[in-house]
Parts: structure tokens; C-alpha cells; sequence
């Protein structure tokens, strides 16, 4: 006879132990990815590493809170268990399916178009500034990137059009910007560093990009997507520093 009151104790535990089995695998694929994003980190520590990743990796920093609480659920099992099938602290199957979530989105972050602003609005140097005027009001957008022909030339700014306006009030007090074109907006523009990469490029990637350029004392001041990262390609998005915050 099927004796259903010994049935459901078995059952229950394999539903235990299988629960435990999901949060250790997707805990120990977190740890091992934190250590490939810190291959000269020397403490192995999981909440180290954690700590030093979200310093460096904004895209980590919303996942911080719920994995320090998950290495303090992982301690708890693994240094409380006393025999085999028996763990003093076994995982809702809500936190198994949120801690294999956050592996998923680690393990396999966004690429850096899902940041970045598209479509992009470029500019040619013929451009009458009238019209870039407008596409600024229209977008509200600050800077645009501007070519000859497919040659990257310069990021043009509202400081840099500030200047050249500036400059035509010394001949008089109106500016007549019927014909004037943004080839003459160039010398007024302060020199930016803008860094091209390949739309393949994923979100830690240029996260860890900036910060290398921080690092060597280097300010970026836009990263301009095109399909292998090359600065004659047709650009594809852009992506400024308060891009960045958008996957925090």
C-alpha cells in the first residue's frame, strides 16, 4: 500500500536538496565570473570581490544588496551542514529563481547598444548651423558627432557653438546664420576624446573602458558605436558617461 505520510517527507526533501543544488551552482558561476572580471584581484573572498566588482562595474551595484544576503545564505549552508541531505538553511524557491537570474544577466551582460543612444544624429561639416540649431531643440540633445563625407572630424557642443557665437557678436551685434556651416564651428570646439568600438562590445566592457581611461588620466567624453568600432564606419549609437547610469 502507498503510504502517502512517508511519500511526502521524501519528496519534500529532494525538493530541498535540489534547491540547494541550483543556488550552489548559480552562486559558484557568480563567483567564478567576478573573478574573470578581476583577474588581479587577490583576495578570492566572494563579498571581497563582490565589493571591488561594484566599485569598478556599475551595471553590478543593483545586485549588491541581494548578493551579500546571498553569501551569508550560502555560508550558512555550506558551514552548517552536519550530514548528508541535511542543510540548516535550505533556499525559497523565489531566491533560487532570483540568484540564477542575476548569473543569467552576469554571465551574459547587455551589449552596449542596449545603453547607448539610437538612432544617432550626426552631422556633415556643410551642415548650416540654423539646422543644427533646430535639431537640437527638437532632440535636446548637447553634442553631435560631425563628419566629412564618412571621416569622423569632431564632436560638435553646445559650448563649442556658445564660442562661435561669441566670436561673430566681437564683429557686430547680430549673427546671421543663414549660410554659415559648421566647418566654421570647428576651430571654436575644444578638443574631445571620443573612443570607437565594435557594437559587439558588451556593457562591463565599456564600463571597464572608462575606467582604464580614468585610470591613465584620460576623459572620455563619448563612445561612438558602429558595427566593428572603426571611426570611418556609419555610426550606430552614442554613448556618453551619463549613459552609464542608466544600467545602475
Amino acid at each position: 500500500m502507498f503510504d502517502r505520510a512517508k511519500a511526502e517527507p521524501i519528496d519534500q526533501m529532494e525538493d530541498q536538496t535540489d534547491r540547494v543544488n541550483r543556488f550552489e551552482i548559480a552562486f559558484n558561476r557568480i563567483h567564478q565570473k567576478l573573478r574573470e572580471l578581476l583577474p588581479d584581484y587577490r583576495n578570492d573572498a566572494f563579498t571581497s570581490m563582490l565589493e571591488e566588482a561594484c566599485s569598478r562595474y556599475a551595471m553590478l551595484r543593483v545586485f549588491r544588496q541581494d548578493l551579500r544576503q546571498y553569501a551569508r545564505l550560502r555560508n550558512a549552508m555550506v558551514h552548517e551542514y552536519t550530514r548528508e541531505d541535511f542543510y540548516i538553511a535550505v533556499p525559497h524557491p523565489e531566491i533560487v529563481d532570483s540568484i540564477e537570474s542575476i548569473c543569467r544577466i552576469i554571465e551574459k551582460p547587455k551589449s552596449v547598444m542596449s545603453i547607448a543612444v539610437k538612432p544617432i544624429i550626426t552631422f556633415q561639416t556643410d551642415t548650416l548651423i540654423q539646422d543644427v540649431f533646430k535639431a537640437i531643440e527638437r532632440h535636446g540633445f548637447t553634442s553631435f558627432p560631425v563628419y566629412r563625407e564618412k571621416a569622423f572630424q569632431a564632436l560638435i557642443t553646445e559650448d563649442g557653438l556658445s564660442r562661435w557665437i561669441a566670436g561673430r557678436l566681437k564683429s557686430g551685434p547680430l549673427v546671421d546664420f543663414t549660410h554659415s556651416a559648421l566647418e566654421e564651428v570647428l576651430p571654436f570646439e575644444a578638443a574631445h576624446n571620443v573612443v570607437f568600438v565594435s557594437k559587439k562590445m558588451n556593457i562591463f566592457e565599456v564600463d571597464d573602458l572608462y575606467k582604464q581611461k580614468q585610470k591613465e588620466g584620460v576623459k572620455i567624453d563619448a563612445v561612438i558605436v558602429t558595427e566593428k568600432g572603426g571611426m570611418h564606419e556609419k555610426p550606430e549609437g552614442i554613448i556618453t558617461s551619463w549613459d552609464l547610469v542608466k544600467i545602475d
